[in-house]
């Protein structure tokens, strides 16, 4: 924190080097006010404080053709607050010039226009984006997976060279072969689910396949083995749709014949990468184009209000879980949960009780895992004989 606050403190130095050296008829553009603007939008945005970074960096937008970093942290900043068509429409208007030429930039091109099905013009943003591979590990790897989904889109072919970054890969091979409807995709997908790593979350993108296949045994066999008390919200959202037969719900939210959709779920991969290691900010930034490539899958939201909830930016995270509702079942109860945390650390333990067990009882039919969660917070709160009574539910 302490070295963020040098790199501001000489950050600002300098621009009020570069704006004495300007004559002052041409200075307009550095005066006073934007620095401070420029400088409260920089502190912002190192606290997490996005909305705020975001309406300083607006005020202060007139530096942004003399000072060259201002355009990157200015679309960080849009990005990572939704406003992924405000950053488009801004690096297009600065396309070809310096400010304009970093990774993030080229990426978020290419995937516009991968969206628009315009492949042409995203090969000719992916060869920008090429000087940028070797700068990180990180970068090359989704540089050469962008190259192959781009490759994949525009030929209808696999490239040869797609086996190259060990359990990364075979995801990608799973959603290259299931875009093409090749057999073998039932294959990836079984040894995915069945590897050493826990990747149980891409049972839902099987069962997805499955159904386009008919293959409804495979599905009932699939879904008889997941434990439901011990599950991921993803996967408890699976069984409960396959349990009721709503079927057409998942093609509602993911279809491997959708270029934006297999994108969109290799970037929530990506966001999950750098949540694991705690770069929150980075998480944030991929988890909103995941968001932006298919808005109709929100449940990766989840993960979003999760990085905001651990850094106890409660604003941001009610912001993300709103996007809940009570026709999305565990994400809905996923949110009721949140809420009542948040409402501990602020108003007591008694009144987080007396939300979420309000709401509680709102919920028709509420699910096996509902109930045992809910057994399982009364208990914490001391709610003994209401824990036991909710233990016997279950049982």
């Amino acid at each position: 924190m302490l070295i963020n606050f040098f790199k501001i403190i000489f950050f600002i130095s300098f621009l009020i080097f570069q704006s004495s050296v300007y004559p002052k008829n041409n200075n307009n553009e550095f005066n006073s006010k934007n620095l401070s603007n420029y400088f409260s939008a920089i502190v912002s945005y190192d606290n997490q404080k996005n909305v705020d970074s975001l309406k300083f960096f607006k005020s202060s937008k007139s530096l942004i053709n003399r000072h060259d970093p201002f355009l990157k942290k200015y679309i960080f900043s849009l990005i990572i607050e939704g406003e992924m068509n405000r950053a488009i429409h801004e690096l297009k208007h600065f396309s070809g010039k310096k400010n304009s030429d970093f990774f993030e930039a080229y990426l978020i091109l290419v995937l516009d226009s991968i969206k628009k099905k315009d492949f042409k013009k995203s090969s000719k943003y992916l060869d920008k984006l090429s000087k940028f591979k070797d700068n990180s590990t990180m970068e090359l790897i989704i540089y050469e997976s962008l190259k192959n989904y781009s490759y994949l889109f525009k030929n209808k072919k696999i490239l040869s060279n797609i086996n190259v970054f060990g359990n990364l890969s075979l995801i990608s091979s799973a959603f290259q072969n299931c875009y093409l409807g090749k057999k073998q995709t039932q294959s990836y997908f079984e040894d995915l689910i069945h590897g050493d790593t826990d990747y149980t979350r891409y049972k839902f993108f099987y069962i997805n396949y499955l159904i386009e296949q008919n293959k409804f045994d495979k599905i009932n066999e699939i879904v008889e083995q997941i434990d439901t008390l011990n599950s991921s919200l993803l996967i408890s959202l699976t069984k409960t749709w396959v349990d009721k037969k709503n079927f057409k719900k998942f093609s509602e939210v993911f279809s491997c014949n959708n270029e934006t959709d297999i994108l969109s779920e290799y970037f929530f991969l990506i966001a999950n990468l750098y949540s694991s290691e705690y770069e929150f900010e980075k998480s944030n930034f991929y988890l909103n184009i995941s968001y932006f490539l298919n808005p109709k899958f929100k449940y990766n939201l989840s993960l979003l209000a999760e990085n905001y909830f651990i850094n106890n930016n409660y604003t941001q995270c009610e912001k993300v879980l709103n996007y809940f509702d009570k026709n999305d079942d565990i994400f809905y109860w996923y949110k009721i949960k949140r809420k009542a945390r948040i409402i501990s650390g602020e108003l007591g333990e008694e009144q987080s009780f007396n939300y979420v067990n309000s709401k509680f009882k709102r919920i028709r039919k509420p699910s096996t895992k509902i109930l045992f969660d809910m057994a399982n917070i009364a208990k914490s709160f001391k709610k003994y004989q209401i824990s036991i009574d909710y233990y016997d539910e279950v049982l």
